[in-house]
């Protein structure tokens, strides 16, 4: 769920490798009696069951994804199956991460600093002082672009890290990196 709207858009596609788990009702106890990953595009199935009172959930998210809807954050999805399939059963989840914008001016100065950060679901102004800092946690992952309107007499230069590696660094006003889900990104203008 890229946009973590909590629907799934037509833009956005199933993963791989996720893990489900079923579980039927019986004699007041829910049993689970089958657990599978997703293949083949997102795809994932049940089989071969009897009529019945079912229990769907799904299993621990990797880091940094997190459910973005009901059906969502380990289930559970009830069914009460008779003689047709149930299809169409969909959960959501959508990879965050942190960014944390950084300004170090050197020589120290008590000048204002603003900037402008955009994303896949962000979209902000504000403004730091030397020494100041301003974060975002949950922010989606995807590609983001940090903007800073400098100063007069001031060339920018910055850098953002991801566990103090760089990533992408570079001369000017701009700044795009890719986030990954789990990341905490870190990018300081100087």
């Amino acid at each position: 769920d890229l946009n973590g709207n909590g629907s799934l858009d037509g833009s956005e596609s199933f993963l791989d490798g996720w893990q489900f788990n079923l579980q039927q009702y019986v004699s007041a106890i829910w049993t689970t009696i089958s657990s599978v990953f997703t293949s083949g595009g997102g795809n994932w199935a049940f089989n071969l069951l009897g009529p019945g009172t079912y229990k769907v959930t799904e299993g621990t998210p990797p880091p940094g994804w997190v459910a973005t809807n009901y059906l969502s954050g380990y289930g559970p999805v009830i069914v009460n199956y008779g003689s047709s399939p149930i299809i169409g059963v969909d959960f959501g989840n959508q990879g965050q991460g942190s960014i944390t914008i950084i300004k170090d001016v050197t020589p120290n100065d008590e000048s204002q600093w603003f900037f402008g950060i955009s994303g896949p679901t962000l979209s902000d102004d504000f403004d730091l002082f030397d020494g100041g800092s301003q974060i975002y946690e949950g922010a989606a992952a995807g590609n983001y672009t940090i903007n800073e309107n400098p100063s007069d007499n001031y060339t920018t230069v910055w850098e953002c890290t991801v566990n103090q590696d760089p990533i992408v660094s570079g001369q000017g006003t701009t700044a795009e990196f890719e986030l990954e889900p789990g990341q905490s990104v870190f990018c300081t203008f100087t």
